[in-house]
């Protein structure tokens, strides 16, 4: 909850006032991909990660007048340094790189938020939107 839900809520609120003031920016949350590999034992993260796709598409509805979009990234597994430091060990060659991102993150950014907003985006989203990055 700290990091998933007040995290989320704190960053927002860091930067949003002056978004509003501006009348224009882009909010870009991360939704965990153990959202859609749980099992029982990772409940409370999985409620989290649901709490926080909530906070994205209702925030996107409460802004939108201000021209400001907001979406979540919702990514599969990602090649990390957390990764690479504590699993080493794990069979990495089908996952998500974090350039693919990163890329796509700055093309997100940079579109109205009349065009691009309350979306939870994934790899097949992204792509049918932007094309491979």
């Amino acid at each position: 909850m700290q990091v998933n839900v007040r995290g989320t809520f704190l960053c927002t609120k860091a930067v949003l006032p002056q978004m509003v003031k501006r009348r224009s920016g882009n909010i870009i949350n991360l939704s965990s991909v153990l959202r859609r590999h749980h099992n029982e034992a990772q409940f409370s993260l999985w409620s989290d990660e649901g709490s926080d796709r909530a906070f994205t598409l209702g925030l996107a509805e409460e802004v939108k007048e201000y021209n400001i979009a907001v979406n979540a990234f919702s990514p599969d597994f990602t090649v990390t340094e957390a990764v690479k430091i504590f699993r080493p060990d794990a069979d990495t060659s089908g996952w998500q790189l974090p350039e693919m991102w990163g890329k796509y993150a700055v093309l997100v950014a940079g579109q109205e938020a009349k065009s691009l907003t309350g979306r939870i985006l994934d790899e097949a989203a992204l792509k049918e939107i932007f094309g491979a990055v």
